[in-house]
């Protein structure tokens, strides 16, 4: 890689996930990044890079297309054993490339669809990301709007078994599940609303849209039960968190990043 080149581009990255990209310099053109996996179709090379930052808790799998970066899975660590997904983008005019083969195999296991359907670029890259941290021993947890039916599907149909016959697949969690996740991200639950027998949450600092409750719930997934919520995973929160802050203003691009968030409050208001 040449000096000067940029690893990750914006346009791989999530929108509302840009501000922390910066905040913990994941945009910079001097940062190492570690090959994952390669998948090669007749002209195209299809890679799997991973960026660690912030003393390894903030991580970008980035997926490249010949060199070019068109996509990329966003996370931080709250807890030795949880992740957090802050966000997932593919380019969309990468969004329609299937696969010629229903699975990819990668080392452990292999990545396919449990509705059968041909394997297109979201699922390699969230299936390799899944499968990375799951064998790390990490739980891997996300959010996603109750009306994005693109994400849902790439949630509830990637399948990533292990070569242990070990399945690896996303739950929606119930209220329980709900609540835990609350207080480990600090947010305030304004309602839990049951769609078609799905648990789905509505915080309290989330408007409602048009006055319409579908469009302001959210779903969170995760790989496994969250753990009960004890002094000790706060702990960790709090000294996770602090790391975050640091790492993020002594090697990431802070100034960037506030630049960014002020210009995101100006046009909200």
């Amino acid at each position: 890689m040449s000096a000067g080149e940029t690893l990750l581009s914006e346009q791989a990255v999530l929108p509302d996930a840009i501000t922390s990209a910066y905040y913990f310099g994941l945009f910079s053109t001097s940062i190492n990044m570690e090959s994952i996996h390669r998948y090669v179709e007749g002209d195209k090379v299809f890679e799997v890079k991973l960026i660690k930052k912030a003393f390894g808790l903030v991580q970008a799998y980035v997926l490249f297309e010949n060199g070019f970066s068109i996509g990329s899975v966003l996370s931080v660590k709250f807890s030795p054993s949880v992740v957090h997904v802050i966000g997932i983008k593919l380019i969309e005019s990468y969004r329609g490339y299937k696969f010629h083969k229903p699975s990819c195999e990668i080392e452990g296991g292999v990545i396919s669809r449990a509705d059968g359907k041909s394997l297109g670029l979201a699922y390699y890259l969230f299936g390799v990301f899944t499968q990375i941290e799951a064998n790390s021993g990490n739980n891997i947890i996300l959010e996603v709007a109750n009306y994005n039916k693109a994400a849902l599907s790439l949630y509830e149909n990637i399948s990533v078994k292990r070569k242990a016959n070990v399945d690896i697949q996303y739950v929606s969690l119930d209220e329980a599940g709900i609540s835990k996740y609350a207080i480990l991200r600090r947010k305030k639950i304004d309602r839990i609303y049951n769609d078609n027998d799905i648990c789905c949450v509505k915080w309290t600092h989330i408007p409602l849209y048009n006055n319409v409750l579908t469009w302001s719930l959210n779903r969170v997934y995760a790989i496994s039960d969250l753990d009960e919520i004890t002094l000790k995973s706060m702990f960790f929160k709090f000294l996770y968190g602090s790391k975050l802050l640091i790492g993020g203003l002594v090697f990431g691009q802070p100034i960037v990043a506030l630049k960014l968030y002020a210009k995101s409050v100006l046009r909200k208001n």
